[in-house]
């Protein structure tokens, strides 16, 4: 077996940003013989040309547990698919979000090859832009008997809790005159930015306060688009508003809200739902002292997460869901890391998790 450094240099070196599908199915392809190699149940599905791999320990799609993680990245420039450690970190793209979570699953899986234990690993192939490979995978009858594990999370901790998602484009039009004469027409971008001023005005809170609380709705202008010409007064500008919320059903209000609000023409692009797990749920509960027994130093608590994982698709089935993770940061950025034991330590507390439970 390839050790925990080997098999993740392997993948970083992997380019597999979410819209280059080749790359994303070499990877998905390089994990794929790794597992059949070490004695897992490997089936690939296909979906808008993206391969996803399913491994597990029996055959079938139903096991009793249910791994996941991605190996799909953000953009990078190629440097950063050179792992490069410095002392108990590998850096490179990847690393933390989510290769390294997909190396201690695999390791995890390695280790309970030919036992009684029954559980299978989702490798999605699209998070970072969505996750419809993992929802294929759930509308093709992959599930879990007893508890969905996603590795994409916090170490050390359990999300219990994460916001739902929803982006709309808010679009301005106007009428289109020479630059040098702007009263003769109408500027879709002044609209545009008039409208969202007054969204950003009238939207309640987007900071955490004294408290520290960060579970509220939240929402971020992330995409502008507008213009054409430098002597042209534009006819049509958009906003991409991405929004974070916390309670199920909020979506219709929230959506109303933004265009009265703005009086702009609003159009919503993706909605995914809040997840929320029962954190006294005996699987849970386990997980939590399998946990603790693995870091005996450390509290292992519940705790709730501001961002999306492939669990709001898992959600769909009434099986509880856990969130969790390897020790790293930088997320998305030009300095991501992971720490390299603690990819063995996540894998070992699977392994007796799983095994025992």
């Amino acid at each position: 077996m390839k050790t925990d450094i080997e098999l993740l240099d392997s993948l970083i070196r992997i380019p597999s940003e979410s819209s280059d599908i080749p790359q994303v199915n070499r990877a998905e392809e390089a994990m794929g013989a790794y597992l059949k190699a070490h004695g897992l149940f490997c089936e690939f599905e296909e979906f808008e040309g993206r391969r996803i791999l399913f491994a597990s320990t029996t055959p079938g799609k139903v096991q009793d547990y249910i791994l996941n993680a991605h190996l799909d990245v953000v953009p990078a420039e190629p440097a950063l698919f050179e792992p490069r450690i410095d002392g108990d970190r590998m850096y490179g793209r990847g690393t933390d979000d989510c290769k390294g979570c997909c190396v201690a699953i695999a390791q995890a899986l390695c280790a309970l090859a030919g036992t009684k234990a029954s559980v299978g690993a989702i490798f999605t192939a699209d998070e970072e832009i969505g996750g419809r490979t993992t929802l294929h995978m759930v509308q093709q009858g992959y599930a879990a008997r007893k508890l969905v594990i996603v590795l994409d999370g916090p170490s050390r901790a359990i999300v219990s809790a994460e916001k739902g998602m929803l982006n709309f484009i808010l679009r301005a039009t106007g009428k289109t005159v020479h630059s040098s004469r702007p009263w003769e027409g109408v500027n879709a971008i002044d609209k545009l930015v008039d409208g969202y001023a007054r969204l950003r005005a009238a939207w309640p809170k987007n900071a955490p306060g004294p408290d520290g609380d960060k579970w509220f709705d939240t929402m971020s202008a992330d995409i502008i688009s507008g213009g054409t010409a430098h002597n042209k007064v534009p006819d049509e500008a958009t906003l991409l508003v991405n929004i974070r919320f916390v309670k199920p059903g909020d979506e219709k209000r929230i959506e109303s809200f933004i265009r009265e609000t703005t009086g702009l023409e609003v159009t919503r692009e993706e909605f995914t739902i809040p997840v929320f797990c029962d954190e006294n749920d005996p699987a849970l509960q386990a997980l939590q002292a399998a946990m603790r027994k693995a870091w005996p130093d450390h509290e292992i608590p519940f705790t709730r997460m501001m961002g999306a994982t492939d669990a709001r698709h898992f959600a769909l089935n009434p099986t509880p869901i856990a969130i969790t993770g390897c020790a790293g940061g930088g997320c998305h950025e030009i300095g991501e890391w992971i720490n390299l034991p603690n990819i063995g330590e996540t894998a070992s507390m699977l392994v007796d998790f799983l095994a025992h439970a």
